[in-house]
């Protein structure tokens, strides 16, 4: 028999096998797990049934935006410094939650698309920024960063003519599965160099 074990964050020298003989602790977890999992389903579908407050034009897509791409800093940041990456607890909370709902809805309406579609479209988009950010020294803060953000929203939500479409094309072709992913495939480089190719050409020094 052959076992494969993987994990994140845990030194392969520190990880040890051994026959468990007594499984009840692991079911209790597992059933607790399964609790807290129905707890947060449960949170989730009340969310969609609340009355939030009124969100004008694209404000929500953009603080979606803003909270992602300073979490995905903060956590490059911790990557960089060798420490185990954490996320604020804020960032985990109702008010992370209420956020993306509200993204949601303007998407739904303002692109005539379902919660399922408009949850693909501002994951996407999300991803697209933060990853950015990370690959780049400019897409984190300033007037690059800030005219990036609003060119894809614009074409997440109206499928707008942006100056970034070469971009926004080649991010969909990268994001939608149609060659391995990673910060060294051929696509993810065509994405990344149409996006510097768009900062030379607004942003001449």
């Amino acid at each position: 028999m052959t076992v494969t074990v993987t994990g994140r964050g845990v030194s392969p020298g520190g990880i040890e096998l051994k026959r468990i003989e007594d499984f009840e602790r692991y079911v209790l977890g597992r059933t607790d797990l399964l609790r807290k999992l129905a707890a947060r389903q449960a949170r989730r579908a009340e969310l969609e049934e609340r009355e939030l407050p009124p969100v004008a034009g694209l404000e929500a897509h953009r603080e979606v935006v803003e909270h992602a791409v300073r979490e995905a800093v903060a956590i490059d940041a911790q990557v960089r410094a060798r420490q185990t990456p954490r996320l604020p607890r804020r960032s985990r909370g109702e008010a992370s939650a209420v956020r993306w709902e509200a993204a949601i809805r303007q998407q739904m309406r303002l692109a005539s698309e379902t919660r399922e579609e408009a949850g693909e479209s501002l994951t996407a988009m999300v991803n697209q920024l933060t990853r950015l950010a990370q690959a780049t020294d400019w897409a984190a803060a300033g007037p690059a960063a800030q005219a990036a953000v609003e060119e894809v929203i614009r074409y997440t939500v109206f499928a707008s003519q942006v100056p970034s479409l070469p971009a926004q094309r080649a991010w969909e072709h990268y994001w939608s599965g149609g060659a391995p992913r990673g910060a060294a495939s051929p696509l993810h480089e065509a994405w990344l160099t149409a996006w510097e190719q768009w900062r030379a050409e607004r942003f001449r020094d």
